[in-house]
């Protein structure tokens, strides 16, 4: 059967490295999942964040955030290129 983004349950915390030198990339989170995306490198870099809530200068959190669940932290490393994240 098929998984609606809405049935999944977050049940540990996960940490994810995205690396990238040149590119794009598009990633969608569902509203369901408790993430925080960190920018470590982002020099020549365009970002779409739909979705997202900017809590500091390099990081955003899904829109219903909460620190007392299991998070999903993702760290990206992109020089040059464009990212687009959404939360949905």
């Amino acid at each position: 059967s098929d998984v609606c983004s809405s049935d999944l349950v977050q049940s540990e915390d996960i940490n994810v490295s995205i690396e990238g030198g040149i590119g794009k990339a598009k990633l969608i989170i569902p509203d369901s999942i408790n993430a925080r995306i960190t920018f470590k490198e982002k020099l020549l870099t365009s970002t779409s964040m739909s979705g997202f809530v900017k809590n500091t200068k390099n990081q955003y959190l899904s829109k219903n955030f909460k620190l007392d669940k299991p998070v999903l932290d993702i760290m990206i490393y992109l020089v040059t290129g464009h990212i687009e994240l959404v939360n949905k």
